[in-house]
């Protein structure tokens, strides 16, 4: 058998993949065989953001990747507006309110989101750990990354297009192979890993498609981009390390 059709068959069985088109992501046993989360304390890690509607679920995510690659250990935060909590979670039928009391989600005031209070939040994340820079769809909560900026943050811009995203969702694919998608088992990373479908095009490029997925993805949309800005640094921390190589 060729190599490009064993990788085919584990990414049948592991990620639902049959065709062009849209089509489901992680199958759930594969989501709960990951290896436990590691100690996150000293390590570099990095940033990623996304934002729905102002009355709806909003995360900020870190990613701290290994030293060798081949994993990466998930701290996600995961943001509703205090009023919303009873209407999200009959429309979902998902239990957000023990998720709410357990800490999983955190609550802001009033009935839309607070970007100040999740602004603040991600201070103290950024003052607690060594949090480089930080990736974003441009087109989203443009005040938001201004602030950061302004606060001398480097925040990377992610569009969301197939092109731009499809070397992340086959880093992603590689990581849950090797059980290095360490997510601590949060209960909300789960249900959005769950909803998520594929968007992929007649390149076999490939997307998360908040369009086609049945519910809530953004948390698990935070983590693809908070990868994407630690795929970028590491290829440009390579190319550093190999001019310097080249110069001695």
């Amino acid at each position: 058998m060729e190599d490009w059709q064993k990788k085919y068959i584990v990414k049948r069985l592991n990620f639902c993949i049959w065709t062009t088109g849209k089509v489901a992501w992680i199958r759930p046993e594969l989501w709960k065989a990951q290896d436990v989360i590691k100690d996150i304390e000293g390590r570099t890690g990095y940033g990623g953001y996304d934002f729905a509607a102002v009355n709806d679920l909003t995360a900020a995510c870190y990613v701290f990747p290994d030293e060798d690659g081949d994993g990466i250990d998930i701290l996600p935060l995961i943001f509703l507006p205090e009023e919303r909590v009873e209407s999200v979670a009959a429309r979902t039928n998902a239990p957000f309110h023990e998720w709410v009391r357990q800490g999983f989600i955190i609550t802001t005031p009033g009935q839309t989101m607070n970007y100040n209070f999740v602004k603040e939040r991600d201070r103290e994340i950024r003052e607690r750990y060594q949090i480089d820079s930080s990736g974003i769809d441009p087109w989203q909560s443009i005040q938001f990354r201004a602030d950061l900026e302004a606060d001398g943050i480097t925040i990377e811009k992610v569009p969301q297009t197939n092109q731009r995203l499809h070397a992340v969702v086959e880093e992603a694919e590689r990581l849950l192979s090797l059980k290095g998608f360490r997510h601590g088992g949060h209960p909300v990373l789960e249900w959005c890993a769950s909803n998520v479908v594929l968007n992929i095009d007649g390149r076999g490029m490939k997307r998360l498609s908040k369009d086609a997925s049945p519910e809530k993805i953004d948390p698990i949309a935070a983590v693809i981009n908070a990868l994407s800005v630690a795929m970028e640094n590491k290829e440009e921390s390579s190319d550093l390390v190999f001019s310097f190589g080249g110069n001695r």
